[in-house]
């Protein structure tokens, strides 16, 4: 993850910080279920959406993945309720 705000030098280091204080969720494990998710479906499950391009799997608490377009999946991260 890299922030936009911050030339290339800075952006590593707040990038460094900010897993320091809260750790890396992304890790190999989650790496490759994600991908598999993505593999599997094919498609975002946003309702009426249907892409195929540009797909990110969102973790759900019961472990599950669900397959989201990056725009909803980042919609979803700002507060914006899901529908389905």
């Amino acid at each position: 993850m890299t922030n936009q705000s911050r030339c290339p030098v800075h952006a590593r280091t707040f990038e460094a910080q900010r897993v320091a204080r809260r750790g890396n969720r992304y890790d190999r494990s989650h790496r490759k279920r994600a991908a598999e998710a993505i593999d599997d479906e094919g498609w975002c499950h946003y309702p009426g959406c249907w892409r195929t391009d540009d797909l990110t799997a969102e973790h759900l608490p019961d472990g599950e993945y669900s397959v989201l377009c990056r725009s909803h999946n980042s919609a979803r991260g700002r507060g914006m309720a899901r529908e389905a």
